[in-house]
């Protein structure tokens, strides 16, 4: 179980990379460049936790960093181990990450 401390703060990360998001995807002016965390073109569970974590990381030192991952977002279903770890660490995947499209 997760302590109210580590649930809020995962949800901040969820919410920077979502803006992050935004702002990449629909070309709102940053003052800061976008840097793009992409992971291995497999798309595994490491490659995905990796590119968000990182991304996350970035974005908390006050970065626009975006997680990407290689596939589809209609075929992360068929890595439930990915979108398992993604539901569980609180990101929105649909939200926060650009998908291969």
């Amino acid at each position: 179980r997760r302590s109210g401390h580590v649930q809020a703060s995962l949800m901040t990360h969820s919410a920077k990379l979502a803006d992050s998001k935004s702002k990449a995807t629909t070309g709102k002016s940053t003052d800061a460049p976008i840097t793009i965390v992409a992971g291995n073109e497999a798309a595994d569970l490491d490659s995905i936790a990796c590119a968000t974590a990182m991304a996350a990381i970035l974005s908390v030192k006050g970065e626009c960093c975006v997680p990407y991952v290689c596939v589809p977002r209609d075929d992360l279903p068929l890595r439930p181990d990915a979108q398992w770890l993604l539901e569980d660490a609180g990101v929105d995947a649909r939200e926060a990450i650009v998908f291969a499209e």
